[in-house]
């Protein structure tokens, strides 16, 4: 990488440690923009998966229904962390015009938060759960199924 940045500095007569300092850079409304889709879609899917889950059980089953809510809450979860990264790196590849990302790949902001970002996907589906089993148990109380 020395060379390269090397070779970049004396090509437009700059300093080596301002390219150095450029890989560093990243356009973050596009970051947002990108976070922001996913969540959207992840979002979308938990919330398909959470009314299949609410109208399976019953006002009766709430023991076997927050079994199965953190269950698949952590499951979605894990899928997600592992789509995750094919979604930001198709993102970062249309960004970049190529589809070879090489050492660019470990620079991407959300590569070394992946604690943070799976207990959020798990928060994020246990709220919208929370939101089905709510309009669930009020549909059931009125009388309708």
């Amino acid at each position: 990488m020395a060379s390269l940045f090397g070779a970049v500095a004396r090509t437009h007569g700059l300093d080596i440690g301002l390219v150095r300092g450029y890989t560093a850079l990243r356009n973050e409304l596009y970051d947002a923009i990108v976070l922001l889709s996913f969540t959207v879609l992840y979002a979308f899917t938990a919330y398909a998966l959470a009314g299949r889950l609410a109208r399976r059980f019953r006002a009766d089953e709430r023991n076997v229904a927050v079994l199965a809510a953190i269950g698949l809450s952590f499951t979605s979860a894990l899928v997600a962390m592992m789509v995750f990264p094919l979604w930001t790196e198709t993102a970062e590849s249309f960004r970049l015009g190529s589809w070879h990302l090489s050492y660019r790949a470990e620079r991407l902001p959300w590569r070394h938060h992946g604690v943070s970002l799976f207990t959020s996907c798990v928060g994020l589906f246990l709220l919208i759960l929370l939101v089905r089993f709510r309009r669930s148990l009020g549909r059931a109380d009125a009388g309708v199924m």
